[in-house]
């Protein structure tokens, strides 16, 4: 299952409020600024950034990656000739739980916002402000590596309401393996894992850059043959909860998180045939998640709309191509709905479903190699508009997107060997979106470095476990370079690789989590600020639960 910025499921921040109203402006060459509707986000275009005037517009949205606070989508998105100004006011956040001379505003890039270099933090005004280069489609409130200099009191409380959600960046460090029992929840769930400890001591409270530190949670029980999940706030409580796509007998479990890592009783819904992958979003127009399921024998895409409390409707079908395996979430003709796109196996297509507003509009299909098995919407070639790629045996296929929700001829990139999945970031710092491929069958992760304009460099191979199905990443070691995680599907295990933020990883350790690992979800379930490994396990009929423990 791929897990990509698109992919293989990665859920909205559930802790956004949705926002229908606009700010808007026309900014020309002598330079101007704009906040957002509730004055959190601002703009400001320095003189001499623009060639010609724009109308630039911000708007609050619920369907972007995780951002501890409110994120917003901005319009046009272009490159400037002078970087932009970009601050976030997080007064009404809750940001208790992160370091405060550590925020930073984020980009939205694929399924994830990452770090605007250079951002100076102002404690006594809560604000954090980072120079872009570029107009980025959304901004968020993410934690970044802290260098860009800091004034005022840095005690993390505040006085407003917000609330924090996602998977944040601050975590821990070196890791060494061994075993640990763990404990059964009073729902039947098992634990399985393995307790890592490093230098400073795991388990003392303190977060220290570059210390790994994950340790067995309460394991979850669910339904049969579980093969995708995802982590959004369900329920409003701001509390992270739990919901599985499960194979084997075609409904998905919902459970709501405590805030405290673990998880309460499994409410099921039937969902189609054989649900493969799903994702967590905003696509009725109502303010409440919603959750999308690929069903892959049924050949079509199940919505489950929210209903509030954390509860849904009955699923919704559109028909899709024949096996689809996974999709992506994104705004690929930009009219601020968001749309799915969906790899279809068997008929060597991509289905596009346009986001209406109250869901999708019927199906249209781009045709790409035979039996194509992922899938990433994102800009790899810097023109501000979403291209597609997708993998079909060991060619990674690149489509240039227009931004009306069309793409161009394919350019093809030789992987050397069948890809599985794929996950998509800029692990190297330098703008630019690369890509990391798992290897099925040859049990290794390639990282293939983007050059900005469509094309990658060499892939570098990086052994993992058995059989990988799954990748996802996230800063786990907080040292503020991006870590991979793989799910080793003909194991027992999922293996860490720790980012050294040049584009090379290290071997960060393997831990147990149960039999037949399929998907992963990182995100910060136990509220103490660091993000938490969420792991399904296909032949145990349960999600692992691997916590950070600074």
């Amino acid at each position: 299952m791929v897990l990509l910025p698109l992919t293989a499921c990665e859920e909205a921040d559930p802790s956004l409020m949705p926002g229908p109203e606009v700010a808007s402006k026309l900014i020309g060459p002598e330079g101007g600024s704009l906040s957002s509707p509730d004055a959190v986000l601002t703009i400001e275009i320095p003189p001499g950034a623009l060639a010609s005037s724009i109308e630039l517009s911000i708007q609050l949205t619920t369907t972007v990656p995780a951002s501890i606070g409110t994120a917003y989508r901005v319009k046009p998105n272009m490159p400037l000739m002078m970087p932009a100004a970009v601050t976030y006011n997080f007064g009404g956040t809750d940001v208790s739980a992160y370091d405060v001379s550590r925020l930073t505003v984020g980009r939205a890039a694929a399924d994830r916002f990452e770090p605007l270099e250079g951002a100076s933090v102002d404690a006594d005004k809560r604000t954090t402000t980072a120079p872009d280069p570029s107009l980025s489609f959304g901004y968020g409130l993410v934690v970044g590596t802290g260098n860009g200099g800091t004034t005022g009191d840095t005690d993390g409380s505040t006085s407003g309401d917000g609330s924090s959600g996602g998977s944040s960046s601050t975590t821990t460090g070196d890791a060494t393996s061994g075993s640990s029992s763990g404990a059964v929840d009073s729902s039947g769930g098992s634990s399985s894992g393995t307790t890592t400890t490093g230098e400073p001591a795991c388990g003392d409270g303190q977060v220290v850059p570059g210390e790994l530190c994950l340790v067995d949670g309460t394991s979850v029980l669910v339904g049969v043959g579980p093969r995708a999940l995802a982590l959004a706030d369900l329920d409003a409580d701001t509390d992270l909860d739990l919901v599985v796509a499960n194979g084997a007998d075609d409904a998905i479990s919902v459970r709501a998180g405590d805030g405290a890592g673990e998880f309460g009783l499994d409410t099921p819904y039937p969902v189609g045939n054989n649900p493969a992958d799903l994702r967590i979003g905003e696509f009725t127009g109502d303010a409440e998640l919603d959750v999308v399921v690929c069903n892959e024998s049924a050949g079509s895409i199940g919505l489950l709309a929210g209903t509030g409390g954390g509860a849904f409707a009955s699923q919704v079908v559109f028909d899709v191509g024949n096996l689809p395996r996974s999709f992506v979430i994104a705004d690929i003709d930009e009219d601020t709905n968001d749309d799915l796109a969906v790899v279809n196996n068997a008929t060597d297509d991509v289905s596009l479903l346009f986001g209406n507003g109250t869901g999708f509009d019927a199906a249209t299909t781009v045709a790409v190699a035979n039996a194509p098995v992922a899938l990433a919407v994102a800009d790899f070639t810097g023109d501000m508009n979403l291209d597609l790629a997708t993998i079909s045996g060991s060619a990674l296929a690149l489509r240039g997107g227009n931004g009306s929700g069309t793409f161009g001829a394919p350019a093809n990139y030789d992987l050397t060997v069948a890809g599985t999945a794929l996950w998509v970031a800029d692990v190297n710092g330098d703008g630019d979106l690369d890509v990391a491929v798992v290897v099925e069958l040859g049990d290794e992760v390639l990282v293939a470095l983007g050059n900005g304009i469509g094309g990658f460099g060499p892939a570098t191979p990086y052994p993992v476990g058995s059989g990988p199905l799954a990748i996802e990443g996230a800063d786990l070691d907080g040292d503020g370079n991006l870590d991979l995680v793989v799910a080793n599907g003909a194991d027992t295990t999922i293996t860490v690789l720790l980012g050294n933020g040049l584009g090379g990883f290290d071997d960060g350790g393997t831990f147990m989590v149960g039999n037949g690992p399929s998907d992963l979800a990182i995100g910060d379930v136990d509220g103490d600020g660091a993000p938490d490994v969420l792991v399904s396990v296909q032949s145990d009929d349960l999600v692992a639960v691997l916590l950070s423990d600074p």
